[in-house]
Order: C-alpha cells, then structure tokens, then sequence
C-alpha cells in the first residue's frame, strides 16, 4: 500500500461522491469499506517482511475486489482505483524498514509548507529555492541527531578556507 494513492482510496471509500438511491446499495458498500479498512489495519501492523507477505496480501485484497458485487457507481470507481494500481499496495511489505505511510515525511514537510506561505523571503524562486535547502538539511541535521548550527558553521568555514586558498 503505498500512500498517498492509499490515502486517496481510503478517501474515496470514506467520502463517495454520489448519492446512493437504495438500502442495499449502501449495505453492499460498508461491507467493502470494512473488508478493505481490516485489510490495510492488517497490512499496517504485519511484522513479516518479504516477497511472500506481500504477494499474500496482494491475494487477499484481489479476493476483496473480485467479490461479486451488485452494480453501483460509487463502489465500481473505488474498485477502478484499486485496479488501476494493482501489484503496488502492498510494496512496503516487501522490503525491511519501509514504511506503510509517508505521514512522517508530511508531517516533516508541514513546518517548511507553512514558512513558504508566510513568509515574504520566498516571493522570488531563488527564495523559495534557499528556503528548501535550508529546511532539507535542517530535518536532515534533525533526523540523524547532529547539530545544524553546526552543520552551518563547518560549511562556512569550509567554503572560506577554499576561497582562501584560491
């Protein structure tokens, strides 16, 4: 499962975009959503990790689409959206250290999304292009525990050792 893909098919499963017109069409939709929510909580929390565990969750996500459903909108877009990116879902299972969601790496992003916006040093595309390193070494610095004020000093000093060596 790979997010934000994951996180529009959850969308599309929690918000439709149509109405429904009958009982049963509703009844036949929440069935899904459930199937589909119990499968990715699964996949979320698996602690196996490798080709095998993926193709099974792969398997267990085809059974779920290929269900025999009555015809409705909402649930053949969603089933759409599921085909269309078949094999990919479960891509984090695979591999050791991956994770299931990019939640970190938004949330990581928010405080540099948020500066963008307000700040009046990024009106030119040189600004905003400063403003990206800045923050990609600072979560950077942040991330691996080391210092970015020292980070920053060294790269001073480096760069006027090399000028004055020139």
């Amino acid at each position: 499962m790979r997010f934000p893909r994951a996180t529009r098919l959850l969308r599309k499963i929690k918000y439709p975009e149509r109405t429904f017109n009958e009982e049963w069409e509703v009844s036949q939709f929440v069935s899904f959503a459930e199937s589909m929510g119990k499968l990715f909580h699964d996949a979320k929390h698996e602690t196996r990790r490798g080709v095998a565990v993926r193709k099974e969750y792969d398997a267990k996500l085809k059974e779920i689409v290929l269900t025999q459903y009555k015809e409705e909108t909402n649930l053949i877009e969603v089933l759409n959206y599921t085909l269309l990116y078949e094999g990919e879902w479960f891509t984090f299972l695979q591999y050791k250290g991956m994770e299931p969601t990019n939640n970190r790496v938004e949330r990581a992003l928010r405080p540099l999304v948020i500066r963008r916006k307000v700040s009046q040093h990024t009106w030119s595309e040189e600004g905003r292009e400063a403003l990206a390193v800045v923050q990609s070494l600072y979560q950077t610095c942040k991330l691996r525990g080391e210092s970015f004020p020292e980070l920053v000093r060294h790269e001073i000093e480096q760069n006027l050792y090399e000028r004055g060596k020139s």
